[in-house]
């Protein structure tokens, strides 16, 4: 018992001092911080992000730096859009962001993923705002994520195609037709060709520069097939002036470039209006463009180099994810049966 004693006094002489110092009250029960007092400057939402990043951007990776600059960029340039430039920081709500985060995926055809990505770069400048004062609170934390599904999108199946092209090529001054080309032969994103200048297609070398928007990665070159050449002939690219965009608002080359929305949106008006599945979108045309090059017994190889991967293993895992069949090849070769395209479900049934 007296060694017990011995023990146990020193402990409990060091758990009074605790509780005299106040060391058992749990944090949250301690008074709170003062609250943060919030800078003088008052900010729009188009100055804040442009701010915020300029004082962040060598803080993170290139990588990042990038994925926050193409987000402030694109949300800046909605603001403007819409006629939202002049509102202010601390005025920005969820309604807002949200609505610009419908029309950006709406727009761009981008699915759920790229969606939560874009509210993850958002939010992190916002937080970012937030600590240094310029706003109470981070409306982003309040706008729900969706599912992170990839949403279906086939290639465009024969039968199909034979009713879209009448409408694209007599569509206006036939751009779309042509942006719908650019994507099919050259294996490109619908983003690429936005961006895309005379002076990036090389007719001696037969190949288009196509820039990484990775500053860690090289530019790829996507050859210039016959039928490619029969296009910039249609388009008179040659007479073109090499600083001017390839796809510009004039309807031709020209110094004003014509953004991809143009594009997704009328040729969604014009799916919409042949009542064709909604799984077909304007970026479709890469995969149809793939799946025919395959299916003329083009090599995985020359996809790879076309679409710039890295790997082959992820040229394979893209030729499966738009219905290209390796057995079915092995197959054809045997009986002379013709590859089919991965078939689309009818309006009104089931994906």
């Amino acid at each position: 018992a007296q060694e017990r004693i011995a023990w146990a006094t020193p402990r409990m002489e060091e758990i009074s001092r605790s509780f005299k110092l106040g060391q058992h009250i749990r944090k949250s029960d301690k008074p709170k911080s003062k609250p943060k007092v919030f800078k003088q400057e008052q900010l729009t939402i188009y100055e804040a992000f442009d701010k915020i990043y300029t004082m962040i951007e060598f803080s993170v990776s290139d990588g990042t730096a990038k994925d926050y600059r193409v987000a402030k960029n694109d949300f800046r340039l909605w603001l403007s859009d819409q006629g939202f430039d002049a509102i202010m920081l601390k005025d920005m709500t969820k309604e807002l962001v949200t609505a610009y985060l419908d029309d950006y995926q709406l727009n761009n055809e981008v699915n759920n993923t790229t969606r939560n990505n874009r509210v993850r770069n958002l939010s992190a400048m916002t937080t970012q705002l937030k600590d240094k004062g310029y706003v109470g609170k981070n409306v982003f934390f309040e706008v729900q994520k969706k599912r992170q599904t990839e949403p279906q999108r086939y290639p465009i199946t024969p039968g199909h195609l034979e009713r879209l092209l009448p409408e694209l090529q007599k569509f206006k001054n036939r751009q779309l037709w042509h942006a719908c080309q650019f994507i099919y032969f050259l294996l490109c994103r619908p983003v690429e060709i936005e961006f895309m200048k005379v002076s990036q297609l090389d007719f001696d070398n037969h190949n288009v520069m196509i820039p990484n928007t990775n500053k860690s990665k090289k530019p790829r070159y996507p050859n210039m097939s016959p039928d490619f050449m029969l296009v910039l002939h249609d388009m008179k690219i040659t007479e073109a002036n090499p600083d001017w965009y390839v796809f510009s608002a004039n309807g031709g080359p020209g110094p004003q470039k014509r953004k991809k929305s143009y594009f997704t949106k009328r040729f969604r008006a014009i799916r919409d209006q042949l009542e064709l599945p909604t799984q077909y979108l304007f970026y479709s045309w890469k995969d149809t463009g793939a799946l025919h090059f395959l299916m003329d017994g083009g090599s995985l190889m020359a996809v790879q180099q076309q679409m710039g991967h890295k790997n082959l293993s992820t040229t394979e895992k893209y030729a499966k994810s738009i219905g290209y069949d390796f057995n079915l090849e092995i197959r054809s070769k045997q009986s002379g049966e013709r590859l089919k395209i991965k078939e689309a479900p009818e309006p009104g049934s089931e994906a």
